[in-house]
């Protein structure tokens, strides 16, 4: 299948105005808030790689891009981190316009990454990048990009938009997590599909509906009756809680880190040897944001 390219043909800004991560707005008619809806930023690695993340941003006015760390990064002979590739593209939606006009971030993960602003989890498939920084003046906010993040814009395209984030007051901590409540996963799935034989828009994200069905207090992870795929994997998870018959509220509980193997094993009657079988069971594994705070508060201390 058509994996989305790295947008060509653009004007780099230095610098945005009018793009500012805001946290959720008011509940909207529809099952899910509108502004949910936007969270979900389709990552390509100049390698061609393809997942999911989102944005999340701090007290403090700090924008943080996050996903899992299995898409960006991985160990070298020494057992360090590396990022994978020199630069990311990141698409998302901007709350005021349709889905024809998303916002492109390129991100040099290299200068990142040596700087500090690109941080990872020592033991949870999280990673998290500082991509910039509120700043008013007088009725105006925009978002201050750090060094190695810019603004792609298309040609005819203005730029402006809203930068969709989840901020403190939308992010529910894994001891509050509700075992049985509806969760919704947000992603772009870009393994669906068969090659040459297009069905889905790509460039667009896909939602997918599911429960809590456990946690794993060992190791400190959700666990989803819900089936993730290839494309899936650093995408938000948002809870629904219906706290009474009038009021229902949306949480971001965490990311989608893998989903969970089902191992087949059976001995047929002509065949001496074992027959076993990887499919997917239909359940996945999610970091919560209990670690996605933490490493993003490392960046702070450090």
């Amino acid at each position: 299948m058509t994996k989305p390219p790295f947008l060509t043909g653009v004007i780099i800004l230095g610098w945005m105005t009018g793009l500012v991560l805001c946290p959720a707005g008011a509940l909207a008619q529809r099952a899910v808030p509108e502004d949910h809806i936007r969270y979900p930023v389709l990552v390509t690695l100049e390698n061609g790689y393809v997942a999911s993340g989102f944005y999340v941003n701090n007290e403090a006015g700090e924008a943080f891009f996050v996903t899992a760390r299995h898409i960006l990064f991985e160990k070298n002979a020494a057992g360090q981190d590396v990022p994978k590739a020199k630069k990311l593209l990141l698409l998302s939606y901007p709350r005021e316009t349709d889905l024809d006009h998303p916002i492109y971030l390129e991100l040099q993960l290299d200068v990142l990454f040596e700087k500090g602003f690109a941080m990872v989890h020592a033991t949870q498939d999280v990673a998290a990048i500082h991509i910039g920084g509120v700043t008013q003046t007088g009725a105006a906010r925009s978002l201050e990009l750090v060094e190695g993040v810019t603004q792609k814009v298309a040609e005819g395209e203005s730029g402006n938009g809203t930068l969709l984030g989840a901020s403190p007051n939308v992010i529910k901590r894994y001891a509050d997590v509700t075992i049985g409540n509806d969760v919704f996963i947000f992603g772009y799935p870009v393994s669906l599909g068969i090659e040459n034989y297009p069905q889905l828009d790509y460039l667009r994200p896909l939602l997918r509906r599911g429960s809590v069905a456990g946690k794993n207090d060992e190791k400190m992870t959700i666990i989803l009756d819900c089936p993730t795929v290839y494309g899936n994997s650093g995408g938000p998870v948002i809870e629904v809680d219906e706290t009474s018959l009038t009021q229902t509220n949306y949480w971001v509980i965490g990311l989608v880190s893998e989903f969970i193997p089902f191992q087949d094993k059976w001995y047929g009657v002509d065949a001496p040897r074992p027959f076993r079988g990887i499919e997917n069971s239909g359940y996945s594994v999610v970091i919560p944001m209990d670690t996605v705070l933490d490493l993003i508060q490392s960046k702070k201390a450090a």
